[in-house]
């Protein structure tokens, strides 16, 4: 058991289709499209994950069972590995950190369909939210720092106070979490605690629903 302190997060993750050899007609730009297409021919469109159980994989789980869209799992053992068979065409779309993917999007090496956070990025103001098309869709990870249980409540306070504090410098942000795309949200070990227990509540029917297993 842990007891929460605070925790930061990705700004979002970015879903990424990418144009091969073997799905030429694939050229989709928009959410609904993808999807469209995920129905029509469910299992066609396969994608990397950078593991079972991961975030790439199951934002894309929760993303078919929102839709109805079917799609293709190929796992990978780490991020790295699945964005070069994406930047060869050998998959056809993934959902990842755009901080892993910004110097090949910016580059023009590969199209972002849409940033998985509640609302645009401000660096990319013209990329579309993925909740713009599918309403409450929110896909990303988050980082946490707790401590073991039975920490007394004022370290546990003391923690989170600095770790908030730190998180708030605009030189540190401006530093670290920007260039990683990344935002603090960084709060009192109570609200950390609920986000922990609402998360734990949606992904566990997420995994219970599709049947994932770890291997």
């Amino acid at each position: 058991m842990i007891r929460s302190t605070t925790s930061c997060r990705s700004a979002g993750s970015a879903l990424v289709p990418r144009r091969s050899r073997s799905t030429r007609r694939f050229r989709r730009t928009r959410l609904a499209e993808l999807v469209a297409l995920g129905k029509s021919k469910p299992g066609e469109l396969n994608y990397g994950t950078f593991g079972i159980g991961t975030s790439g994989h199951l934002n894309i789980v929760l993303l078919e069972q929102e839709t109805g869209a079917k799609f293709t799992p190929v796992h990978y053992r780490g991020a790295a590995p699945a964005i070069t068979d994406l930047l060869g065409g050998h998959i056809q779309m993934m959902i990842v950190s755009v901080g892993l993917l910004r110097q090949n999007w910016e580059a023009g090496k590969i199209k972002v369909l849409g940033i998985g956070s509640k609302e645009r990025l401000p660096q990319f103001p013209d990329t579309p939210s993925l909740a713009e098309s599918l309403p409450g869709f929110e896909a990303g990870s988050w980082y946490g720092l707790a401590a073991p249980k039975g920490t007394p409540r004022e370290i546990v306070d003391k923690l989170s106070a600095e770790t908030q504090k730190i998180f708030g410098d605009p030189a540190f942000r401006d530093k670290f979490l920007t260039p990683a795309t990344t935002h603090s949200i960084a709060s009192p070990a109570d609200q950390f605690a609920a986000r922990l227990r609402a998360d734990l509540a949606k992904w566990g029917k997420v995994i219970k629903d599709a049947g994932v297993k770890v291997e």
